[in-house]
């Protein structure tokens, strides 16, 4: 109910000023402005909103010169004053433009946003990863594909491919496509692959996978496959979703054996896979084989289920894979 929400988000607006009004660190301010912020437009109150926004700015700009005037004293200032008491650092006024952004950019306002994450980028000419992923997304959504695609770029590379740059690859290929380029780059994902590992790595590759497909690519597959392939396990969960990605193609397009037994048996063989999983797996392996006029070995899986699951999951693979088999008239 409308008259209702705005009234929340009033009381919201209200407790958050009479807050800020008491404290004067930074970090911990900094998200009930926000809060604040986002109340107002929530309200429609943009004009108001970017008024509170720009003094927020302004707040969290002086706070952070006091700061680099404390940090710049001098040995003889502080033997004349004694002593002096120095709180731990604020927030980084880049961050600040970069939050105060995409608050904007997620109610819509791009056009605000987008000042506020040029400004965020002009402070951090060699950081300001995420207000550069910000104007990224600006960008595609104003059609401004070239820009877009360097924004993207410079985030990963300034960011050097860690866990706050993965979202990125989205914004980079997607991109890329609207230019009509190639959508991989082939030199960043080459360096993705050698200045990155483990979770953070899979992470960027199952991304990279999904773009490429939903796009078309087979480039998608290739990848998919290499990775599921390895010996060592980097991110139990990622792997998974990889291999179930790979086994759902098949089972539309392909039906490739070969890619059907990789992607269940790297399935089969986690930890991480629950029963449900296990028993939907073994039934589109099954259903495969059987349109391409082969044998399943549904025996042998429902042998692996009772092994990891107990009897009764073994009773409800083979009932649930035995059906699929062809009737003979």
């Amino acid at each position: 109910h409308y008259p209702l929400r705005r009234q929340r988000q009033m009381c919201i607006r209200d407790r958050a000023s009479s807050y800020l009004a008491s404290e004067q660190r930074v970090q911990y301010w900094i998200r009930p402005a926000l809060g604040e912020v986002r109340a107002l437009l929530k309200a429609i109150e943009v004009e108001t909103a970017h008024q509170r926004a720009q003094q927020i700015w302004q707040r969290a700009s002086e706070g952070h010169l006091a700061l680099e005037a404390e940090l710049a004293t001098t040995t003889e200032d502080l033997q004349t004053r004694g002593s002096m008491q120095i709180d731990s650092r604020p927030v980084r006024p880049s961050v600040v433009l970069t939050r105060l952004g995409t608050v904007f950019m997620d109610e819509g306002y791009m056009d605000i946003a987008r000042g506020f994450f040029q400004q965020a980028v002009l402070l951090s000419p060699r950081g300001a990863t995420r207000a550069r992923q910000g104007m990224a997304r600006v960008c595609l959504a104003s059609s401004e594909n070239i820009e877009a695609e360097t924004y993207a770029r410079e985030a990963l590379l300034m960011g050097k491919f860690q866990a706050k740059t993965v979202s990125s690859w989205e914004q980079h290929i997607s991109a890329r496509a609207k230019q009509g380029k190639d959508l991989l780059d082939q030199e960043l994902f080459t360096s993705l692959q050698l200045n990155q590992s483990g979770a953070v790595l899979a992470r960027s590759i199952l991304l990279i996978v999904k773009r490429l497909r939903s796009y078309g690519d087979a480039r998608w597959k290739q990848i998919a496959i290499e990775w599921i392939s390895r010996d060592e396990v980097i991110d139990e969960i990622i792997e998974i979703e990889m291999a179930k990605i790979l086994l759902s193609d098949e089972k539309l397009i392909g039906r490739d054996p070969r890619l059907i037994a990789l992607a269940a048996h790297r399935i089969f063989r986690s930890e991480k896979v629950s029963p449900k999983e296990m028993v939907a797996t073994a039934k589109d392996v099954t259903h495969m084989l059987l349109l391409d006029a082969d044998e399943p070995n549904v025996r042998g899986l429902a042998e692996k289920a009772k092994r990891r699951f107990g009897a009764e999951l073994k009773l409800s693979l083979i009932h649930i894979s035995e059906p699929t088999r062809p009737r003979l008239i």
